[in-house]
């Protein structure tokens, strides 16, 4: 995030923020939405392994 910067914070936030404290937000972003689609990818295999199995008489 802090790289690709996807939301144009630095340029949004300029006058209000630093040029660090803007990199850091998009550090702490990057590290939130990456929890999220860790925790949506280990529920979608999980989940699917799951529904996979036959169900035992």
């Amino acid at each position: 995030m802090a790289a690709l910067d996807p939301f144009g914070v630095r340029e949004a936030s300029l006058g209000a923020w630093s040029r660090g404290a803007a990199t850091r937000y998009l550090v702490c972003c990057g590290l939130h939405a990456g929890a999220y689609l860790g925790v949506l990818v280990g529920v979608l295999l999980e989940g699917r392994r799951a529904l996979s199995r036959s169900p035992q008489p």
